[in-house]
């Protein structure tokens, strides 16, 4: 893992360490964007379309319940191929330049909300997608555009309130001279900050 920093510039040991970490971090992330380019062009050109197409006409007109099927579908296959490199990046890598400390078993419990909230915001965006391109066919872009200012603002008010506490526990600041300088900044800045 990596020594403790005092403070002060990084020795070459830690610089050359962190220029390490950041290239295979780079090179994960290509290796994630090229995965999930090969998962689709291979659905495409294996007829997943011909499937899905055949699966929603068993749906007999009822377009919410075939959209949640292709949804449900969609994101377990996501889920299952991605894992390993997936499970490689958000826990292997870390540990292996000490920026995590949690069992194999804590991640994984991470990943499977993470998971979950996932579907719970992203099936009723999706869900607000298709009934808006039933509706304005030809203006679905701009009732999008338009939608996702309140609904980025919405995202943003519950994430601290309601889904950080779920990867986190939070508990007040034991310090009180940092904490007393911390709020007094956040007020400074037109913060009102009480914890």
């Amino acid at each position: 893992g990596f020594t403790q920093v005092s403070g002060g510039p990084p020795t070459p040991e830690e610089d050359a360490r962190a220029r390490t970490r950041a290239r295979q971090a780079r090179l994960i992330l290509l290796t994630s964007i090229l995965l999930e380019g090969a998962l689709v062009a291979g659905f495409l050109l294996l007829g997943g379309t011909r499937w899905l197409a055949g699966l929603v006409a068993r749906f007999g007109g009822r377009w919410i319940l075939a959209l949640a099927a292709v949804f449900a579908i969609l994101s377990l296959a996501n889920t299952v191929l991605t894992f390993p490199l997936t499970y490689y990046a958000g826990f292997v890598f870390e540990h292996q330049y000490g920026l995590s400390n949690q069992t194999a078993l804590q991640w994984l419990r991470d990943y499977l909300v993470g998971n979950g909230v996932s579907l719970l915001i992203g099936f009723p965006l999706v869900l607000l997608l298709y009934t808006v391109l039933r509706r304005s066919p030809r203006r679905w872009w701009l009732w999008m555009g338009a939608a996702s200012i309140p609904v980025s603002i919405f995202l943003m008010l519950i994430q601290p309130v309601f889904i950080s506490p779920l990867f986190n526990k939070f508990t007040p600041l034991r310090n009180a001279e940092l904490r007393r300088d911390i709020l007094a900044m956040a007020q400074a800045q037109g913060i009102h900050a009480q914890d």
